[in-house]
This record gives C-alpha cells, structure tokens and sequence, in this order.
C-alpha cells in the first residue's frame, strides 16, 4: 500500500506542472469542448454571436494539504466580416495555474488571431462549411515562493530536523523573465440544419519559451499538441447528442478524453436547454506506461445566451488513496452577444 501512495503522489506532481526532470506539463480543463480557443486558438470567433466571454475555473486535489492546483482561464473573442461571408477573427485571452506547496504560478495573457474561409453555404437549405486558422501571441512569466521550500542544505542532520535560518546554496529566483510564447492551429467544421460536425488540431509553445526559475538557467517548456473533434447529431426537434474527444501530447505525457453530452432544449424563442454527459479520461505517466483512468460526469445549463457548465472528476486509479478519493470540480461560465440578422453565424455545438 505504502508504495502505490508514494506511485500516486509522484503522479500528482507530474501532471500538476512538474516532472522529474524538471519539464512542465500544461494544465488541461475537462470541460474542454467550454474552452475551445485554451485548446485550439482556431476556434477564435466561431460562435453565433457578435462577441463571446467565457471563463473556467479548475481546483483538483484539495485533500492534499498545503497544497494548490488551481487553474483558471478567461477568454474574449468576436470577429469582423471579410468580403462576402469571410471573417477576420480575434480576441484576449489571461490564464493562471497555481501548483504545488511552494506556490508555483504561472500567469500569461495575450492576443488571438485568425481567418475565417467560407467554403460553402450562404443558402438557407445548404450545408455551411468553414475552414479557419488562427494563432495566438501571449506573455508569461513563472513564478515560486523559495520561503516554502527547503533543501539538503537546510537539514540538521544532528538533530535530525530542517534549519530555515542555515543558507539553502541554491540561486532560486522568485520570478521568471517575461517570455513570449506562440501557439498556432486549424479547424475545419460543417453545420447542416441541426447537425454539425467539427475537427482540428493545435500545436502550443512552438518557440519553447524559457521560464527557469534559476539563475541564468533554461527550462524550456515542451510543445503540446492537440487534436479534437466533436459535433451535434439531432435525434428529435428537442434532443440532441453532443459526442467529442481531445487528445494531448506533451512530450511523453499523453492525455485522451472522450464521451457524450445528451442536450434537451425546449425550442423557444428564448431558448432553455440542459446538457447532461460523461467523459473517460486516460493520462500517460511520463516515466511509465501507467495510465491513470478518470470519469468525468457533467451538467450545464444554457439560459439563452449565458451558459453555466459544473463537472466533476473521479479517479478510478491508485490517485484516489493519497487524495481521499477526491477528484477535480470544474466550473464554466459563458456569455455570447447575440448578433444581428446580417451578421449571423452558422456555428457547430461544442
């Protein structure tokens, strides 16, 4: 028992930002089809409104004391029209993740760009196609407070205790420089009537951005890439079926989720509907082959154009026993201007 505890821990600290080498993961949403453009700066305007805001909140392992892994990612996005039915697209974005005992946060904030290509569509009975790309341009900087941390030089080993007053000897610093940091992606989507279907792929930290937090050192964060697909497939005038998946690579971190939200609207002219689903999740340990499962189960509400997404993670590995079998509550809050009839939108349901 005592050496899957320790299995388990290690795994925390693994996918909360750190390895054993020292290479940082990213911090990943569950209720990833409620934060496209953190996924794929493509999806950067594809929505049925003038503008969209939408705001994630993640806070997992609250048993584990002293501790923090927090995340919380807020986004803006509109577009202007090109010509007859292109789009210039473009936004603001901000994130920050907190991990780990000494507080380790790493805050960033930036622009999305991209461009919207029509391929088909434009009448009222004919399938919508759109190809679009963008990218994004964001700043960050890391961050750590030494005073929670101790080292090997701090060990009284005549006493047997840690001496904070003696010299740790290392030249950690507070803060990271300012870095830029590039993230590029793809998507293709198609809306028929109320079917939609969608798929893409981003590669994040193409430039490998510097954030050590030592001394004229460099840590240089590995590039994520992403895929995702997903649609709506209409089962009555009121019933829908929402299924998706996402894949993440991270060096040699792997992460996959998918499953299926079922949607009830009730067809007015001041929409209600309810989302209800379940996600498998499987995460590649770094320096093993163990995969750790995880059913996420969700339920949003959609209150014309505002939206409230709340899930829940269960872990179903050896990470239930150090956490208390406590999983990670994720919360989404979501906005989207309606737009005017000339400037509507055929959009897919994520």
């Amino acid at each position: 028992m005592k050496k899957k505890i320790l299995r388990a821990l290690s795994i925390c600290f693994l996918i909360g930002g750190f390895t054993l080498d020292g290479i940082g993961q990213d911090a990943l949403f569950s209720q990833f089809y409620n934060s496209p453009v953190y996924n794929n700066p493509a999806f950067t305007g594809v929505h049925t409104g003038r503008f969209r805001v939408i705001a994630n909140f993640r806070d997992q392992w609250n048993a584990l004391q002293n501790t923090t892994y927090k995340t919380t990612n807020v986004n803006f996005d509109m577009r202007s029209k090109i010509g007859r039915a292109d789009f210039l697209t473009y936004g603001v974005n901000v994130m920050q993740d907190q991990t780990g005992t000494a507080n380790m946060t790493l805050n960033t904030a930036g622009i999305n760009l991209g461009y919207m290509k029509q391929l088909s569509g434009g009448r009222s009975r004919q399938a919508s196609q759109y190809l679009t790309g963008g990218f994004s341009l964001n700043f960050g900087q890391m961050s750590i407070n030494p005073g929670d941390l101790w080292f090997s030089n701090q060990y009284d080993a005549t006493n047997t205790q840690v001496d904070l007053t003696l010299a740790n000897g290392e030249n950690l610093l507070a803060s990271s420089d300012l870095f830029p940091d590039f993230s590029a992606g793809i998507l293709y989507y198609m809306v028929n009537g109320d079917n939609s279907f969608f798929i893409g792929g981003a590669a994040h930290h193409l430039n490998r951005p510097n954030f050590s937090l030592i001394e004229n050192g460099t840590e240089r964060r590995q590039s994520r890439y992403t895929a995702q697909a997903g649609g709506q497939i209409a089962i009555s005038n009121t019933t829908q079926l929402l299924p998706g998946a996402i894949v993440n690579l991270q060096g040699e971190s792997m992460s996959i989720s998918s499953g299926l939200n079922f949607r009830y609207s009730n067809r007015d002219w001041r929409e209600v509907a309810i989302r209800m689903g379940s996600y498998f999740s499987i995460v590649k340990n770094v320096n093993t082959n163990i995969y750790m499962p995880t059913l996420n189960t969700a339920f949003i509400m959609e209150l014309e154009q505002i939206f409230l997404g709340v899930s829940y993670d269960i872990s179903l590995s050896d990470l239930a026993v150090p956490t208390d079998s406590r999983g990670a509550f994720e919360i989404s809050v979501g906005y989207i201007k309606p737009a005017t009839y000339r400037s509507k939108l055929k959009c897919p349901k994520l």
